[in-house]
């Protein structure tokens, strides 16, 4: 390849029309249905790019030549990452707050300890900024977070969040989501409704475990976000028990509330461990509800199924390719960093 000619991209005016030849991309990556695969499930393409924006994605040969015009000599090209479940709030904490059994319980009691501490507030800002660098510099360009609901210092560091979401919109879009408890009080959840809805992308978030008044609990959370214009992120089935089935759960009443925003829901490592069949009626479900999952099998491989002295057998991994043969969209995020949950 003739890397003096991409090189040369660095000094193309922004207001300068230019055109890279023989590129190839993922064929999943491009919407296009004229292109064909070339082997490996790539495409070959001609780009034409206008003030930073791509103006046309033709088959390779068949582009516009113009004065700029760069033959990209058959190099690889991805979209720029988005990473749509972390937990920025919380990461970077490793040195001062480790898990030492490495389990999910105990990531969760470091972590509580973790957030009321006096450092917590002291350093999120240099904490925050450090994963953005990190994310910026290998092409991230859009992250979501969630942002605990701890009534004694989240208006703090969302507030913190929040002007750091400001600093860095010209290179990453970070979308910042309250997170509650489903448990939570009505009051709480409406403080932290209003909050996202202060957001420009309005994203409440619920952590969901199995509970008695579980469906009264999930409709109060819907309903919330239905009047206040939200979209919807839980966090569900973070357990390896077959009887967990708060995935189906919320799928029944987002159909139930009619909720027609957008939904997503995280981990999902319970139907990982439970029969196919059962599997089938949650997916079905989901796939009615138009709920999108993701998958976080960093984290959750690394918490699952931690036991002294033996080795981790079930791992918590989303079911990605039965969800998707249903037509549900399923994306990978990273969830943590260097903190309780994943170091």
């Amino acid at each position: 390849m003739s890397w003096s000619g991409a090189v040369s991209l660095q000094n193309v005016a922004l207001d300068t029309a230019y055109s890279l030849r023989n590129l190839r991309f993922p064929r999943v990556t491009v919407a296009d249905s004229q292109l064909s695969c070339i082997s490996d499930g790539l495409v070959e393409v001609d780009l034409v790019i206008d003030r930073s924006e791509i103006k046309s994605v033709k088959p390779a040969g068949s582009g516009a030549v113009l004065t700029t015009d760069i033959d990209m000599a058959h190099a690889m090209a991805w979209p720029c990452p988005i990473d749509c479940h972390t937990h920025l709030d919380k990461g970077q904490v490793w040195p001062r707050s480790k898990n030492t059994d490495g389990s999910f319980e105990g990531a969760s009691g470091v972590a509580y300890r973790e957030s009321m501490g006096p450092a917590f507030t002291a350093d999120v800002d240099t904490r925050v900024d450090f994963s953005l660098r990190t994310a910026y510099s290998h092409g991230t360009r859009a992250i979501r977070s969630h942002v605990d609901g701890n009534s004694i210092n989240f208006s703090q560091v969302f507030d913190q969040l929040t002007e750091l979401s400001n600093t860095w919109a010209d290179r990453i879009i970070l979308q910042l989501c309250p997170f509650s408890d489903v448990s939570d009080s009505i009051e709480w959840l409406s403080f932290l409704a209003t909050r996202a809805a202060k957001q420009p992308y309005g994203v409440l978030s619920s952590f969901v475990y199995p509970t008695p008044r579980l469906d009264a609990q999930l409709d109060r959370v819907v309903q919330l976000a239905d009047a206040k214009g939200l979209a919807l992120d839980f966090h569900a089935d973070e357990i390896l028990n077959q009887e967990s089935h708060c995935l189906r759960a919320i799928a029944r009443s987002v159909l139930r509330n009619k909720f027609d925003g957008p939904v997503l829901v995280g981990h999902c490592c319970a139907l990982s461990v439970q029969p196919a069949e059962e599997v089938s009626k949650t997916l079905d479900l989901v796939a009615a509800a138009g709920i999108g999952i993701v998958a976080l099998p960093l984290c959750n491989a690394y918490l699952m199924d931690r036991h002294h002295a033996q080795t981790p057998r079930h791992r918590g991994t989303a079911p990605v390719h039965e969800a998707r043969s249903r037509g549900i969209e399923v994306a990978i995020g990273s969830d943590n960093v260097r903190d309780a949950s994943y170091w």
